[in-house]
């Protein structure tokens, strides 16, 4: 399984997350592509770094499926919370 570092998010007009950004090298997949290699198990992403390490998971939602990271005291693992790309 390859662990990806996501940096940065792309977000709609909603504030939706559209695609995943970061790593070295540098990578961008979109929500689409990221929620097919999460499920499969192909891929894994993450936001920081140990300690504070979080996997984004995939979050059955009424319009489908959304991307979203696991629950902690830290509000900078949030998709939400990361920088445009």
């Amino acid at each position: 399984m390859v662990h990806r570092r996501v940096t940065h998010t792309r977000k709609d007009e909603h504030g939706d997350i559209t695609a995943l950004c970061g790593g070295s090298p540098w990578f961008k997949v979109s929500k689409r592509q990221a929620i097919r290699e999460i499920k499969a198990r192909t891929h894994a992403y993450y936001v920081g770094e140990p300690p504070y390490r979080v996997y984004v998971e995939v979050f059955p939602g009424e319009n489908g499926n959304h991307l979203r990271t696991e629950a902690d005291q830290w509000p900078e693992n949030n998709l939400d919370n990361l920088p445009d790309c």
